[in-house]
C-alpha cells in the first residue's frame, strides 16, 4: 500500500505551511477581521460588558489623537471622536497600555 504524501512540511523555507493557512478569499475571514472607521462605538449591542467593569479609562489633555486606542480596543468602545462608550467598555486597559503618550489612565470604578 502506498503511503499518502503529506502536503504540509516542516522544512525551513517551505511555503506550503504558510500558504495553506492564508484564506483564499475575504469571505473566509472571521466577522471581526476588518476595521470600519465609520462604525459607531459599541456596535455589538447585544454585548454591553460595561456593567462588570472594575476600572474605567480616563483620557487626559495630553492626547495627540493618534487613534491607537481606537484601533486596539477589542470592544469598539472608543468612538472616532475618541470618546469612551462606558456601556461597552469592559475596563481591560488595552487602550491605556497601547497609548504612546500614556494619556489614558485606568481609574477605579465608582459604585
Amino acid at each position: 500500500m502506498a503511503k499518502a504524501k503529506n502536503k504540509m512540511t516542516n522544512k525551513p523555507g517551505s511555503k506550503a505551511i504558510i500558504c495553506d493557512l492564508i484564506p483564499k478569499s475575504p469571505d473566509k475571514l472571521s466577522k471581526g477581521a476588518t476595521i470600519d472607521p465609520s462604525a459607531p462605538a459599541g456596535t455589538t449591542t447585544n454585548n454591553k460588558t460595561g456593567g462588570w467593569r472594575t476600572e474605567r479609562p480616563v483620557r487626559s489633555d495630553k492626547c495627540t489623537k493618534c487613534m491607537m486606542c481606537w484601533m486596539y480596543c477589542p470592544d469598539n468602545a472608543i468612538g472616532t471622536d475618541l470618546e469612551f462608550d462606558y456601556d461597552y467598555c469592559k475596563g481591560c486597559g488595552i487602550c491605556a497600555e497601547i497609548c504612546p503618550v500614556k494619556c489614558i489612565e485606568m481609574k477605579k470604578e465608582e459604585k
